[in-house]
């Protein structure tokens, strides 16, 4: 059970916690929650992107193959050999998302592709 705490569900939570199978071990982890992007942020990636995207001669879906690799990569080792592993845009959380929008929009000014700001965008 997954379970996402704020002041005004407290109660629902102690009777989830009460009505548990107590013949069972039971193993509770809290951590702190973060905000994820926001729909409207989303909205605003891909619509850079598309932007983007015919600057550079690709579609939105290739553009974020391509970002998404540039900035988002990491690199794990599984039994010695080395694998490249892309974050997801929907795991960022509001600041990381930002940031992330950031080295897009600087990767545009490089290529000599002007994008408009979030406030500039009109949702469409």
């Amino acid at each position: 059970m997954r379970y996402s705490l704020t002041k005004h569900n407290l109660n629902s939570l102690i009777e989830k916690l009460h009505n548990l199978d107590y013949s069972k071990m039971w193993r509770i982890e809290i951590k702190e929650g973060k905000h994820t992007r926001s729909v409207a942020q989303n909205k605003y990636l891909w619509h850079i992107y598309k932007i983007l995207g015919s600057h550079l001669g690709y579609d939105p879906e290739e553009t974020h193959e391509l970002m998404t690799y540039r900035y988002l990569r990491s690199e794990k080792e599984v039994m010695g050999e080395k694998i490249i592993t892309i974050q997801r845009t929907s795991t960022l959380n509001t600041k990381e998302f930002n940031d992330y929008i950031d080295h897009v929009k600087a990767f545009a000014k490089n290529y000599g592709c002007v994008l408009p700001s979030i406030e500039e965008y009109d949702g469409d």
